[in-house]
């Protein structure tokens, strides 16, 4: 990876951070439409009825977290980061980067919204005689 980051990133490193700033920014522009579309849903009456729309903000809002976390995992990666040890010789060094923080929660977010979007649309009418099937099924 080395040699990838020296050729190509090292030389326009300007363009390059212009670019991660810009790409923080509009994931975390979608991620934040999407934390507003999600809280919508839980108001009662003609604010939280279902759109069509809701599945495809929860995959971009996936794709979002997804790219939050390779990028933050990429940066850990450039900075020399490892894997966490427990020991007196950390204690010293500098605290523990954002990044390694950030990578696994943005994959549970990006698991989370992608539920969200594979999850079935069913109506409340059609639900409850499902379920009623369901339990006379068990006798």
């Amino acid at each position: 990876m080395a040699p990838l980051v020296q050729a190509r990133v090292l030389p326009h490193a300007g363009l390059m951070a212009t670019l991660a700033a810009l790409t923080e920014l509009g994931a975390g522009g979608i991620l934040l439409l999407s934390t507003l579309e999600v809280s919508r849903r839980r108001f009662a009456g003609r604010l939280g009825t279902e759109h069509g729309y809701e599945r495809a903000v929860a995959l971009r809002s996936s794709a979002a977290a997804l790219t939050l976390a390779g990028l933050s995992a990429t940066i850990y990666l450039l900075q020399g980061g490892g894997l966490p040890v427990l020991g007196t010789a950390p204690a010293f060094d500098s605290p523990t980067a954002i990044e390694l923080f950030v990578a696994p929660v943005a994959l549970g977010i990006a698991w989370l919204e992608f539920g969200r979007f594979r999850a079935p649309r069913t109506s409340r009418q059609s639900a409850a005689p499902r379920a009623a099937r369901t339990l006379l099924s068990c006798f």
